[in-house]
């Protein structure tokens, strides 16, 4: 009689029970049911430890739930099982990015493109890996290999335009946008950003553009606003608080429109009673929140926020590198005064519209080639004017650098 191998029959008859209890797990997994998929995804490697198809797709399920480091265990081992797998190695290499492990990352989608040269997910993927290493014309050439294999691919045609607007080509960078309205006519960021390539109104960013702008930001914001780009609006903003004679009494309940990581207050903590700030990005928030500075943080849009605040609830008012979100301010600045108790204190950074780009066009405000909007002199004087404010101070002076030149803008206290 030949000799059996009793472990690969138990294995072979084990195969329909597993393969069923995969289908089911996967269901739940698709579903959004990820505390029952991972249950099922476990059963099956306690049966089976080195069921590659449960090990990926547990490693695939952590990654999604923001796990990454017990995902790219769980999706070695499944490469270890099954090494040839093209979508192993590329969720593997989404799961490295994850950790900011770019290098690690682009050698595995470059194994999976090896492996399936027309896999787009995994150009696009080795796109993303490249462009966080810096290197662009090579981000470019994978985006562009991306939406050749499919141009259908949504977010390579959106990373291509990113591309070639960050290298100086709008024209191309304009027809990536459009080729994302194409296909998906309701994405408000492409819209927005194309609208500020070819000089169309719009009157305010989108607010899942500003979110994602400033989570993507979060981590070094600090470092890069201030060190790198030379911003100090918040503390020039109260130093011309400061100076007013008609400044109101100390302690101040403050409103920090758009507060980041908490860089106003910072600057107001020491002459404020409360702080209370709003901004769309949950990262910046948390940031903010690690300073112990504000009693009360909301991510919220600041004009949703501004309408739900009692009236008469603030003696100062700061919007720092906010309104550059925001075009058109007739409504913000209502409720800005709405908000404000009598001699209360409206204090805000804007960038300034030269009067070279108001020539024979709309002079209020405009959106720049860069996404954010610059205010002329005039407009803001004028809705001061309109709402009941006087204009205290307002000085014409840089308020960050960009590529190395200063950006020129307005440094305004107004006083209800």
């Amino acid at each position: 009689m030949a000799p059996t191998d009793r472990n690969a029959a138990d294995r072979d008859a084990a195969a329909p029970a597993a393969d069923a209890m995969l289908a089911a797990a996967l269901a739940h997994h698709k579903a959004g049911r990820l505390a029952v998929a991972e249950e099922a995804y476990r059963r099956i490697l306690a049966a089976q430890a080195d069921h590659a198809e449960a090990l990926h797709l547990l490693g695939a399920l952590l990654h999604q739930r923001g796990e990454h480091a017990a995902a790219v265990d769980f999706m070695r081992r499944a490469l270890r099982a099954r090494p040839g797998v093209a979508r192993y190695h590329n969720n593997l290499g989404s799961a490295l990015n994850a950790l900011e492990r770019s290098e690690a990352a682009l050698e595995c989608f470059r194994q999976a493109v090896a492996l399936q040269p027309d896999f787009a997910d995994a150009h696009y993927n080795m796109g993303v890996a490249l462009s966080e290493l810096g290197r662009i014309d090579e981000a470019l050439s994978c985006f562009g290999a991306a939406v050749a294999i499919d141009p259908d691919h949504v977010q390579a045609h959106y990373n291509l335009a990113l591309m070639h607007k960050w290298q100086g080509r709008p024209d191309a960078a304009a027809a990536a946008f459009l080729d994302v309205l194409r296909l998906q006519p309701e994405q408000e960021t492409a819209r927005h950003l194309l609208a500020a390539l070819t000089g169309a109104d719009s009157a305010r960013a989108p607010a899942a553009y500003v979110a994602a702008t400033f989570d993507a930001a979060a981590e070094r914001f600090d470092e890069h606003l201030v060190d790198e780009l030379g911003y100090d609006a918040p503390q020039r903003l109260l130093e011309m608080l400061s100076a007013l004679p008609e400044l109101p009494a100390r302690p101040w309940d403050v409103l920090d429109l758009g507060c980041g990581t908490g860089l106003v207050g910072v600057a107001v903590a020491p002459h404020a009673r409360q702080v209370a700030g709003v901004d769309l990005s949950a990262r910046m928030l948390a940031r903010a929140q690690a300073r112990g500075l504000y009693q009360r943080l909301q991510q919220a849009d600041a004009l949703a926020m501004m309408a739900a605040e009692p009236a008469a609830s603030y003696d100062v008012i700061v919007a720092a590198d906010m309104l550059i979100y925001t075009g058109r301010l007739e409504e913000l600045v209502l409720q800005v005064r709405r908000l404000l108790r009598p001699g209360g204190c409206y204090a805000f950074s804007a960038e300034c519209l030269e009067e070279a780009d108001i020539a024979g066009r709309d002079g209020d405000y405009r959106l720049l080639p860069s996404g954010r909007y610059a205010h002329a002199d005039n407009y803001l004087r004028r809705l001061a004017g309109a709402n009941g404010f006087v204009v205290r101070a307002s000085v014409r002076a840089p308020i960050r650098r960009e590529a190395g030149k200063p950006i020129a803008g307005w440094l305004a206290v107004w006083q209800a």
